[in-house]
């Protein structure tokens, strides 16, 4: 579905049009030279949450992934208060794995999610990604509270089984990571 920005107003009605709209599975704002007015404006309809998480590599090669509602993904999480997203990667890939010997690589780059929250507010989540390499041999094990059922690692030729059961953020987050069209998009 693609759209002319014109006001926040009318961006709201477009934002809403779409969500009810099963035809269209993006929503393309188009700007023109207004572009960070209409971000600032798009981001006014959500409650922002900043997350974190990582890709996590082993020293032979090996991806970690989770499974969480029946799906796989990458160990993330929200930040807490004034945390830097470095710091809450960590935090959050070893409160979800329970591995400790990680390190992070290199920075990737966000991706945005957005979801309703119990009381049918949007949400609109910012994870920062970063590259960790895992340095250890401790066994990975699921943290349950997080409704996490399942901690595996997968092989590189594996990897088409992970990205077909998972987000299509993830799926393309990956595919980057691995080089284009690696991944079936699913």
């Amino acid at each position: 579905m693609v759209v002319n920005y014109i006001s926040q107003v009318q961006l709201s009605h477009d934002f809403i049009d779409f969500l009810h709209n099963n035809e269209h599975s993006r929503l393309i704002v188009l700007a023109g030279d207004r572009f960070n007015k209409a971000i600032a404006d798009f981001k006014a309809l959500f409650r922002e949450i900043a997350a974190a998480g990582g890709i996590v590599r082993s020293l032979q090669g090996e991806f970690l992934f989770i499974k969480r509602h029946g799906l796989w993904d990458l160990p993330k999480g929200k930040l807490e208060e004034d945390e830097k997203p470095e710091k809450g990667a960590l935090r959050e890939v070893m409160e979800e794995t329970g591995l400790s010997k990680l390190k992070i690589t290199r920075y990737l780059r966000p991706t945005f999610h957005i979801y309703t929250d119990k009381k049918g507010s949007f949400i609109l989540k910012e994870t920062s990604w970063y590259e960790m390499l895992f340095d250890g041999n401790e066994d990975a094990i699921p943290q349950l509270t997080e409704d996490i059922t399942e901690v595996r690692w997968f092989l590189a030729d594996e990897l088409p089984e992970a990205a077909g059961n998972t987000y299509s953020s993830i799926r393309e987050l990956l595919s980057e990571y691995l080089g284009t069209g690696l991944l079936p998009d699913a």
